[in-house]
Order: C-alpha cells, then structure tokens, then sequence
C-alpha cells in the first residue's frame, strides 16, 4: 500500500512504527466541514417534550447524554457516580449492553432514564436535545458517537485520553477532564453547561473549552 490511514495514530503506536512517517495519515472526523449543520431532525419536538418532562419530574435543569454499548470497559458506572455531584443535572443513556441491569440498579435513586437502542432520526433528536454529551469511556479507538455529537451541534465532554486528544482536541465545543478524576470530570460537565446555556443568551465568547 502506499499510505497506512488511521483514525487516531494514538491507537495504532505498533502499525505506525513500521511505517515511514511520511506515509501515514489520520482520517479525520469531518466533522469541521459539517459541524451545526445536520438537518434538523422531525422527532425533535418529541425529544423535548421528554427532556421537559424528565427535568421536570426530577427538578433539574440540565440533561445529559451518553450514547454507546452498556458495558464494563465504557465506564458508565464513574459517570453515574459522577451524577451525585451534579444536582441541576438528569441524564438519558442511550444503548443496551451486559452491564445495563447493574446500571440500573446503581441508577435507581438517580435522575436518570434508560431508552434503549436508537437510531436514524430518534436518534438524532436526543443528540440535538441534550445539553451536553459526555463519553467517560477511556479505551475507544475513534469515538464515533463523539463525531455524532460534534455533528449535531452538541456540547461534549471527554476524558484526556490519547486517541480523544487526538481526534478531537482541536474542536472548541469539545472539554477534557483529567482521566480517572471524578472531581475534574464534574467541574468540566459544569462549564460546558454553564458556556452552553451563556451562548444561548448569546453572551459567550465562542469558546466551551
């Protein structure tokens, strides 16, 4: 082949070695070429409508998001725990996996609603629906629903993990916790949220890092 194409070279260190440097590219995200401009899906005014009826029904203000498999390595468990430390926020957790019934049974006193799969335009409409999106998973190889965030125009908020520098860390909606940091993860939920909601007064600078 002449050129070896990765989503991150962070996650191919040992492909990488044995390449030349100059053959070897990162397949970027797209998303600076499409960011905001997703078509507004046709479901959304139901997803608002449960957003409101969730923040209402728990007193929050805000609502997280996180889209992906139900399993032990996506560290969904730090971002329930997390929670607690968050009391204007509620969160939608969007997937199915092994680890769901123990993650229900961690969330049952937490603003928090299962949905399930979903997808296309449902899909769609949580992702422009949440207030921001936060993927704690610390062992991705790209982060597709990161890029479906970015996509919809959505806050998002990640661990300092190499491959989510990497593919990410130039987009300015995008905010890093230290990875592992529960205390740092909170703080930086709160400023996507608090630079989200001053952008929509349209009292922000334009940065949400």
């Amino acid at each position: 082949a002449d050129r070896l194409l990765v989503p991150s070279v962070a996650t191919e260190p040992e492909l990488v070695e044995i390449w030349p440097s100059d053959r070897v590219g990162v397949c970027r995200t797209g998303v600076a070429e499409i960011f905001g401009q997703m078509p507004q899906p046709l479901l959304l005014p139901t997803a608002m409508e449960q957003k409101s009826q969730l923040l209402q029904r728990t007193s929050r203000r805000y609502l997280l998001l996180y889209v992906g498999r139900l399993s032990p390595e996506k560290n969904v468990d730090a971002l329930l725990d997390a929670l607690s430390l968050l009391p204007d926020c509620a969160l939608w957790i969007v997937g199915d996996g092994p680890s769901r019934a123990a993650l229900e049974e961690q969330a049952r006193e937490l603003p928090v609603q299962f949905t399930g799969y979903q997808h296309g335009e449902t899909l769609v409409a949580l992702y422009r629906t949440a207030d921001c999106f936060v993927c704690p998973s610390q062992t991705e190889t790209f982060g597709q629903t990161v890029n479906e965030a970015l996509a919809a125009g959505t806050p998002v908020v990640l661990p300092d993990v190499a491959v989510f520098k990497e593919a990410y860390g130039r987009f300015s909606p995008v905010a890093f916790w230290k990875a592992g940091d529960q205390f740092s993860m909170v703080k930086r939920i709160q400023s996507q949220l608090r630079c989200n909601s001053a952008a929509s007064d349209a009292s922000a600078d334009g940065s949400c890092s």
